[in-house]
């Protein structure tokens, strides 16, 4: 006589009901770092500011994924500003408002929660 035991997953369910959950936690994430690095942007002269230039996209082939963008064809030298250049500081906006939405902890609860549920 043989004895197995048999184990089941409802690992398809329970994604299937944390993946909307987890989507919307990380479009309200991204709207906040966009929302953090806003005023950390400095604005100078040119006529098309990076600020006006920011953004939240979703990143192609993959659902959960969001990009917070700066920059466009006119204002190409945002990685400068950013980064720094040979003629000026650094000025980490991004990092800064990446960092400010980490300390938070309100992605990592709301992921959390969606599981939870």
């Amino acid at each position: 006589m043989s004895s197995r035991a048999v184990w089941t997953s409802d690992l398809d369910a329970i994604m299937r009901h944390a993946q909307p959950k987890c989507e919307r936690a990380v479009e309200q994430s991204a709207e906040r770092i966009k929302n953090l690095a806003k005023p950390l942007i400095p604005v100078g002269a040119p006529a098309t500011h990076l600020r006006d230039t920011l953004r939240v996209r979703k990143r192609q082939l993959v659902s959960v994924n969001r990009e917070v963008v700066v920059g466009s064809r006119k204002t190409f030298y945002a990685h400068m500003v950013h980064w720094g250049s040979i003629n000026n500081a650094p000025r980490p906006f991004m990092l800064q408002a990446a960092e400010m939405e980490r300390a938070s902890g309100k992605l990592r609860r709301d992921v959390k929660d969606a599981f939870d549920a």
